[in-house]
């Protein structure tokens, strides 16, 4: 892929937020690196656990990869675009610098996953923070990347020996992140998150405190919220087939910090005990299987994991669970078999969350076969709030390969595009062995079970298990979600999965569509072409505008509105694009998207203007300044913002 570097359009208003490539591009990829690690929204860390339940309307999260454009198998190889020739960083050795990340501020990249070789260049704000073999870059010796935030392991158990590579180290940045290779086939994934307020960025550096994010990986089996003046209610109980026994059962408000169940006579009955949450006097929050809650999706087994696991005979879970009139949890057996002496111990605090920016904790099994051609679901949900993770069992052809598939607040582009089941995980060329970290693990290891078992049984005979857990950055939402993952390659195989969601969320809808307007005229082209993702064959009919010309709408938003989002459709056959954007007159920022499908031409793309600029209006005009580049608009759609979360 090539990419054109033409000046940026000036005018009156108008600055070029698009950096030139000052430096070369090995010490641009540090950079990148390096504020890919090293910012989190207002603190040098994961998201506190404590935090979870809070809403950020503020927060938009977001996965770069290099998943294959034409929607094939074979992610290996793609990347956003090439950096231009004549940049300072191809200058010197003319070879081929693939863009892995170019994102224009304020954000923060907060995971990094690849599978390493060759250097990494990173670039925050104008300054290379990282120019290194990846070797060194991934095993703690470049300084601002400490171990185990870093990691080089071998987490795949045969018969192919991969090694993965990740960071968890934030890198906050104000203008701009670009991260580069000079690896000819990159394979990775970045998870980034956006900021309408440019408060929540901590810039990346060097000597930043990373000691809080750090000690997620210390305080495994204990709560790592720890909270003070705790309440809490145990027992032992004794379940016959279609008994119940409620665990905890309150009035009032306050949230329960957490959850032990030891099981040292019953863990056979992993999936026939059902843990059933209901907060407020809702309908069922939370309905799952007793080793899925705690992880274990297959077997009842030791899973050194932070906001959940189980030590021995007992499984813990510390995600904190607000409520603010009700808590109602209670232990089933659904089985045909008796389950005895079951201890449980259950904590609470009496302090509430505040009610009107904080979700409900809830969770959803779904359990079932594979359907081909189609996604299977994760998470499919309406109202705002942040998904926080999985627990994902599959058996049936082979388990690797299928990308994540995630789709935010209606938006026909997927938010997150992965490259394979096993890298959502952290891991590496499945089978995978048994390992653990507070935010991805692997439980068990199918090619030992194969070889104990013997009489011709392969690891296809045996179920795997997964579990990915979003501290460093929740997937937010403010009207809808859902989360999905291929099964085998491209959705070919007959397989049989089931998979616990975590999430948290408030019923009302945050985000509605205020207005929407077309374009017309001799500049338009109709393009009959595809969108990304589960639907990539279902032809789509869309008016596209291309043009180097200033654009001015007028847009109908909602006077109560707390910010609104823009969403246009484009041709992203060629790319980078960018425009300048002025809502009446004044600056709100850069529509810039980096990527490029010549395959699957027709994406949908968001950005975010500034609620000082939309507060109290029913209308706004905004006009859009294109970069010499051609930018491309279809439908232009005004979504208002309509939650007081912050």
């Amino acid at each position: 892929m090539k990419n054109s570097k033409t000046p940026a359009r000036s005018g009156p208003g108008v600055t070029d937020v698009f950096p030139k490539h000052r430096l070369d591009l090995p010490a641009r990829i540090l950079v990148l690196a390096l504020g890919l690690l090293g910012c989190l929204p207002g603190r040098i860390s994961a998201v506190e656990v404590t935090d979870l339940p809070l809403l950020a309307p503020d927060i938009s999260t977001y996965q770069v990869s290099s998943h294959n454009k034409q929607g094939l198998n074979g992610d290996g190889g793609y990347c956003l675009y090439d950096a231009p020739p004549d940049s300072a960083s191809n200058s010197e050795t003319n070879a081929r610098r693939a863009v892995l990340f170019d994102a224009i501020g304020p954000g923060c990249v907060r995971t990094f996953w690849g599978l390493g070789e060759h250097d990494i260049w990173i670039e925050l704000d104008g300054k290379v923070v990282v120019d290194a073999a990846q070797d060194d870059f991934f095993q703690g010796r470049i300084p601002g990347f400490p171990l185990p935030l870093v990691r080089k392991a071998l987490v795949a158990s045969g018969p192919w020996k991969c090694v993965s590579h990740w960071s968890f180290v934030p890198l906050g940045f104000r203008e701009r992140c670009l991260i580069t290779t000079r690896h000819p086939s990159p394979f990775y994934h970045v998870i980034a998150e956006r900021y309408r307020n440019p408060a929540l960025v901590t810039p990346w550096s060097r000597d930043q405190d990373l000691s809080a994010l750090k000690s997620d990986w210390t305080q495994i089996g204990s709560d790592p919220k720890h909270w003070a003046g705790l309440e809490e209610v145990s027992g032992l109980a004794s379940l016959a087939p279609g008994a119940s026994t409620n665990l905890l059962d309150l009035n009032g408000a306050g949230a329960v910090a957490s959850i032990r169940i030891r099981i040292p006579l019953a863990k056979d009955a992993i999936q026939s005990l059902w843990l059933v949450m209901s907060w407020d006097g809702q309908a069922k929050d939370v309905e799952a299987p007793l080793g899925f809650f705690f992880g274990a999706g297959v077997r009842w087994q030791d899973i050194p994991s932070l906001c959940f696991g189980i030590r021995g005979d007992e499984g813990y879970s510390y995600f904190p669970m607000p409520f603010w009139k009700s808590a109602r949890i209670r232990l089933e057996n659904r089985g045909t078999k008796s389950a005895a002496q079951i201890g449980f111990r259950v904590s609470w605090r009496s302090e509430p969350y505040a009610e009107e920016r904080t979700g409900y904790f809830r969770a959803w099994y779904h359990e079932g076969s594979t359907t081909r051609g189609r996604d299977w679901i994760f998470l499919d949900t309406k109202g705002q709030g942040q998904y926080v993770g999985v627990v994902h069992r599959l058996i049936g052809g082979h388990y690797c390969e299928g990308d994540i598939r995630f789709y935010i607040d209606g938006s026909r582009s997927p938010a997150f595009y992965g490259t394979g089941t096993e890298d959502y995980y952290h891991q590496a060329c499945w089978p995978n062995s048994d390992n653990h970290t507070p935010f991805h693990g692997c439980v068990g290891d199918v090619v030992a079970e194969a070889e104990r078992a013997g009489n011709g049984k392969t690891f296809y005979d045996f179920p795997a298990c997964y579990y990915r857990v979003h501290l460093e950055a929740p997937v937010r939402f403010c009207s809808a979600i859902r989360c999905g993952i291929e099964h085998g390659g491209v959705n070919d195989t007959d397989s049989r999965y089931a998979s616990l969601a975590f999430w948290y969320a408030r019923d009302p809808i945050g985000l509605v569509q205020s207005d929407a307007v077309s374009f017309s005229g001799p500049d338009v082209e109709t393009l009959q072409n595809y969108f990304e993702g589960d639907d990539d064959d279902v032809l789509v009919r869309a008016d596209i505008l291309k043009t180097t010309d200033a654009v001015t709408r007028v847009l109908r938003i909602n006077p109560a509105n707390s910010g609104v989002r823009l969403r246009r459709v484009l041709d992203q056959s060629a790319g980078p694009q960018g425009a300048f954007v002025f809502v009446d007159d004044t600056p709100a920022g850069t529509w810039y998207d980096p990527d490029r499908n010549p395959w699957k031409r027709l994406a949908e793309s968001d950005l975010e203007l500034p609620p000082k600029l939309t507060r109290g209006k029913s209308s706004i005009r905004v006009r859009f300044v294109p970069r010499e580049v051609p930018w491309t608009i279809g439908e232009l759609r005004a979504l208002s913002h309509l939650n007081k979360a912050k």
